[in-house]
């Protein structure tokens, strides 16, 4: 399942639960736009939030990329601004294209990383993970019915690096790939819920540890209500060190208060 289809299905959720929705496209070829365009033109669906394009921000030369960056940048945040905090902007992004993430990482509330449990996806998963500063959630979705032992090591590796494994795991529709809608997207409707619901993940901390993982469960490491730099200090610290955020917490009390 293409990051396009799920950008565009966020899109929607969003929209249906009442929220205005922005959905900036900044692919190479106009990946979310175009798909819009074929769900109004063939299926004749009505699509309840806007898109816009920014076509500019493939930097094609290094020399471009401080410049078309922070511009990227700045039109990002007017679109945010302009919402006045109570509205949402799902950006679309290319694959493979780090130095966009890393351009748009600090005025990113949270990052959604889809992952089809596959070895091909595990090493870019991972390294899309590490790019980014910004809170990660990972939404697990299966080209198969089934998930097997191997399938939830791969996805273990994973929540190990990430903030939150979502429980809201995509099912393939082949409907996807005619850029239709399914009957039931309630797998969307469940995670826009959660986000709304706890207010950017706001949560009691899970008593489960990233490597007891399975499928069904959400990963919440750390309350995210602490401030937005040490949480992206303690991120980085995680990456670094190898360790989870919460081990990283529970030693830093230890070593300050017992």
């Amino acid at each position: 399942m293409a990051r396009t289809t799920i950008s565009v299905m966020f899109a929607r959720a969003f929209s249906q639960a009442g929220k205005k929705v922005i959905l900036a496209d900044t692919t190479v070829g106009g990946d979310s736009a175009r798909y819009i365009k074929n769900i109004k033109e063939f299926q004749k669906i009505a699509i309840p939030f806007e898109v816009r394009e920014f076509p500019d921000a493939a930097f094609s030369h290094r020399q471009d990329f401080l410049e078309g960056s922070a511009k990227l940048r700045a039109s990002i945040q007017s679109l945010k601004e302009s919402m006045g905090g109570k509205g949402v902007v799902i950006i679309d992004t290319s694959s493979h294209h780090e130095d966009i993430l890393r351009s748009l990482d600090y005025i990113t509330d949270r990052a959604v990383i889809p992952y089809d449990y596959s070895w091909a996806a595990l090493d870019p998963t991972l390294c899309t993970i590490n790019t980014l500063t910004a809170t990660t959630i990972v939404l697990p979705h299966g080209r198969y019915s089934t998930v097997d032992d191997g399938d939830i090591g791969r996805l273990n590796q994973v929540a190990k690096k990430a903030d939150h494994v979502s429980s809201a795991a995509l099912n393939y529709d082949e409907k996807y790939t005619r850029c239709a809608i399914p009957e039931s997207t309630s797998e969307y409707d469940q995670l826009v819920s959660i986000l709304l619901k706890q207010n950017a993940f706001s949560t009691e901390e899970a008593d489960v540890e990233a490597s007891d993982v399975k499928a069904a469960d959400i990963v919440v490491q750390l309350n995210t209500r602490i401030s937005l730099r040490y949480r992206r200090l303690l991120t980085q610290l995680s990456r670094d060190t190898g360790k989870t955020i919460r081990s990283l917490v529970e030693e830093s009390l230890e070593y300050a208060y017992l």
